[in-house]
């Protein structure tokens, strides 16, 4: 079964990919693969939420 990463986890990969850390440089540092990386931070520009899909709960700001 697949399990979705904390919200605590995808703060803090988002936050260094906006402060211009490369997602390729986060993946290796979070062990999170490249393609999750740029779909978090593409869901982040075009709806402003952080919150994985599937989740019944308010859209999370960074």
């Amino acid at each position: 079964m697949v399990h979705p990463y904390s919200q605590d986890l995808r703060e803090r990969a988002l936050n260094l990919i906006i402060n211009g850390t490369s997602i390729t440089h986060v993946s290796r540092l979070l062990n999170i693969s490249r393609p999750t990386l740029h779909q978090w931070r593409y869901r982040y520009l075009t709806t402003g939420s952080i919150v994985a899909l599937g989740q019944c709960t308010s859209s999370s700001n960074i």
